[in-house]
């Protein structure tokens, strides 16, 4: 079974199956579509069979996230699974300026309260900002104070030392990245942090490092693939045939 999102608040779903039980299912949801459609009484609300089709195959595993029994399936699900906060709220804020001229104090943050806050489901992206106002009820917020490597002498932006970036600065890409950043992908799943300028030439800091999935991983390496970072979350492809292609983080504001 494979899940992820569409970038545009859908998501895709699709799995092998036996054949019989993919043929059962399609029969069911068919089933229960018609005899949706045949109840819908209010003019101007009706929806279409593909959309009943789709309704009903959620229904089941909606009613077991809120109730924690998944109907025909034994054992019962994990309660605190199927019931733990859906939507998470990632609020960035920007690293603090160096020393300024004279008579301007060091150290002030660019913004101090930062951009609003940007939501993702994990595994499926994030969300169009009137879908995720919708969603927002519950979710859990994660704050992101993300380190400039343009400005070494302002405390908590040094370079960090060795390959492997600590948990946090990880945590911090990721978030900021919010998918593969090569500009046909964005899977949100098995990424990997890669570091722009190959390590030890390139640091370990928040503007040398991009999340990668395995394919585009190997295919930076590739002969006539070059990546460039231009700023922390700002990437340049220029791909064999010549075309550039720009990506950075998303803005959903």
């Amino acid at each position: 079974m494979r899940a992820g999102g569409c970038g545009d608040g859908t998501g895709f779903l699709e799995a092998v199956l036996p054949v019989e039980h993919a043929a059962t299912i399609a029969a069911v949801l068919d089933a229960a579509a018609h005899a949706a459609k045949a109840a819908q009484a209010l003019p101007g609300q009706e929806r279409t069979l593909e959309q009943l089709r789709a309704d009903a195959l959620c229904a089941p595993f909606l009613h077991a996230q809120h109730t924690g029994t998944l109907a025909g399936w034994t054992p019962g699900l994990a309660a605190d699974h199927t019931r733990a906060p859906l939507v998470h709220l990632h609020h960035h804020h920007p690293a603090p300026t160096p020393a300024g001229p004279a008579g301007q104090p060091a150290g002030e943050p660019v913004d101090a309260a930062g951009p609003a806050p940007v939501a993702r489901i994990r595994g499926f992206g994030y969300l169009p900002p009137a879908l995720a106002a919708r969603l927002a009820a519950g979710a859990v917020r994660t704050d992101h104070h993300h380190p400039d490597h343009h400005h070494p002498e302002v405390p908590g932006t040094a370079v960090e030392a060795g390959y492997r970036p600590s948990a946090g600065l990880a945590a911090s890409v990721l978030a900021r990245d919010g998918g593969c950043v090569h500009p046909s992908c964005g899977r949100t799943r098995h990424l990997h942090l890669d570091h722009t300028t190959p390590w030890p030439a390139g640091a370990t800091t928040a503007g040398n490092l991009g999340a990668l999935d395995s394919r585009h991983h190997l295919a930076k390496h590739a002969p006539g693939f070059t990546l460039q970072q231009l700023a922390p979350g700002h990437f340049r492809w220029t791909m064999p045939a010549g075309h550039i292609h720009d990506t950075g983080p998303p803005h959903l504001e």
